[in-house]
């Protein structure tokens, strides 16, 4: 739920499925799990250029 000043911003629809969790490694990458019978556990790593 959002209230106040705060924003909402929808990131990966092209996966068309329920992000249902989200976990950060030391490694910088960020991992998704999503929600759906077929569900996928997604690694997303930090651009070299940042």
């Amino acid at each position: 739920m959002l209230c106040g000043s705060e924003r909402q911003t929808s990131l990966f629809k092209q996966l068309a499925q329920r992000i249902r969790d989200v976990r950060s490694h030391p490694d910088g990458s960020i991992y998704i799990l999503t929600d759906s019978e077929n569900g996928k556990v997604l690694r997303i790593i930090p651009s070299e250029n940042m």
